[in-house]
């Protein structure tokens, strides 16, 4: 719980603990900047002032300080004393109130003023005197002063020199983001390029191994010719044998007709048959490669719309000063969401965000993922639960500009107050009335029969 104001009718602070003022309003912090709890580089400009010996502990007094101390702590003793004073005269008047006064008490009473008189007469000489000293010793107050606005001076230059090294550290670190980028799809590249050649070197190993295996048998053929030479009267017996199978079959003329009719009718089946096989296979390898093409334009497409979504999801965070990214694995099929809250480190697991940061995540994403999906109708039920009023009033504001910018219906359900929303005429609220709730009288007379 901090400590926050708001700036009333006549331009006074009313300091609250609430996040809203009575008009609705978002409060203001009213912590110091070297406290405030939204000061992110306190640390930094403690070290930097410790540093170049700009921090008041580390000055050193001067004799004006010096004086200045002691008259500040012989004032705090004289109001100490006045105090005492006060109230030892109230208990005097009670005493003489109550009863007759003791001459003893009034003497007591009347040693401890004088006393005190002269305390404080002592006191004021005292500081007197070290005013004395401080107008005699004035050419010093005035170098004093010139260091003080010469040191003021260096810590204004040293602020700026800080703000300048701010906004270079926030553009190195943007550069640093975008050449990670740059490095992991260069990696991508490089590591499709090597598998694109491990796959080239196993065909060139399958080829060559194809072709060693091919001049082996040729080899093996070359090698099986006969060396020695065919015997004649062999081959003259085989030839005999054929003459006379001619011989014994020439009669056999119808047998021959019938072959030669249905021989023809099977080389007409055989070529039709072989020219429908060629018509399939060109039609199969067609289909081969529209599937690939299919195939790869899926690919792209899941690519692309992975790389669209992440983008839209960092994009969306930015408007809370969040960092974060959508990683999809294709291959494990799997989706993991990196958020990195401001001044946070980076959340892998979503369970280990707060419920507000998990909540305001979870819109983005769903935000995200309404660029890629096209749907006439699309809605949220309660997205704004665990959200406290400053992010539900940024979900709120960007989920309203990306539903007018798509000009889409959308339906929204909330159990929040919408009182700090303006009602434009493309957006309609309606609210729900109050449950009725009665009591039910029981009869006990009617319970015991």
């Amino acid at each position: 719980m901090f400590l926050m104001y708001y700036l009333s009718e006549k331009g006074e602070r009313v300091y609250t603990f609430k996040k809203v003022d009575p008009v609705g309003n978002p409060t203001q912090s009213a912590h110091p900047a070297k406290f405030s709890p939204d000061d992110q580089y306190s640390r930094q400009r403690l070290k930097l002032k410790g540093r170049y010996r700009l921090l008041l502990t580390q000055t050193p007094l001067t004799k004006f300080g010096q004086h200045q101390q002691t008259v500040t702590s012989l004032e705090t003793t004289i109001n100490e004393i006045k105090l005492k004073i006060g109230r030892l005269g109230k208990e005097l008047r009670e005493l003489q109130s109550v009863e007759a006064p003791n001459n003893s008490n009034i003497d007591d009473c009347e040693s401890d003023l004088s006393e005190y008189d002269t305390r404080i007469e002592t006191l004021k000489e005292r500081i007197k005197e070290q005013k004395s000293k401080s107008e005699v010793e004035s050419p010093e107050y005035r170098q004093v002063l010139e260091e003080l606005a010469q040191a003021r001076q260096r810590v204004m230059e040293k602020r700026e020199e800080a703000e300048q090294c701010k906004t270079t550290l926030q553009a190195c670190d943007a550069l640093k983001e975008n050449g990670q980028r740059a490095i992991n799809e260069l990696q991508k590249g490089l590591d499709d390029n090597q598998r694109k050649l491990d796959q080239q070197e196993a065909t060139k190993t399958f080829v060559e191994k194809r072709l060693e295996k091919q001049l082996e048998n040729a080899q093996n053929l070359v090698q099986q010719r006969p060396d020695e030479e065919i015997d004649t009267k062999t081959v003259r017996r085989s030839l005999d044998a054929l003459l006379k199978f001619i011989e014994t079959n020439k009669n056999v003329t119808h047998d021959l007709q019938k072959i030669e009719q249905r021989v023809e009718k099977v080389t007409l089946e055989l070529n039709v048959f072989c020219r429908i096989v060629d018509k399939q296979e060109k039609l199969i390898h067609k289909l081969f490669k529209a599937a690939r093409h299919r195939g790869q334009q899926y690919k792209n497409l899941l690519e692309s719309t992975a790389k669209l979504t992440s983008s839209c999801f960092t994009s969306f965070l930015e408007s809370r000063n969040y960092t974060g990214e959508a990683i999809f694995d294709h291959q494990e099929r799997t989706l993991s969401l990196e958020i990195t809250p401001r001044g946070d480190e980076v959340h892998k697991d979503t369970r280990s965000l707060s419920g507000g940061e998990r909540s305001f995540s979870t819109v983005c994403f769903m935000l995200a993922l309404w660029e890629v999906v096209e749907m006439p109708l699309r809605c949220l039920d309660e997205f704004d639960v665990f959200m406290d009023h400053v992010t539900r009033r940024t979900a709120m504001n960007l989920v309203l500009e990306v539903a007018r910018e798509k000009k889409k219906q959308y339906i929204f359900l909330t159990p929040q107050d919408l009182s700090f929303l303006k009602i434009t005429p493309d957006m309609r609220i309606l609210r729900m009335p109050q449950p009725k709730r009665t009591l039910v009288q029981i009869n006990n007379e009617n319970d015991s029969d």
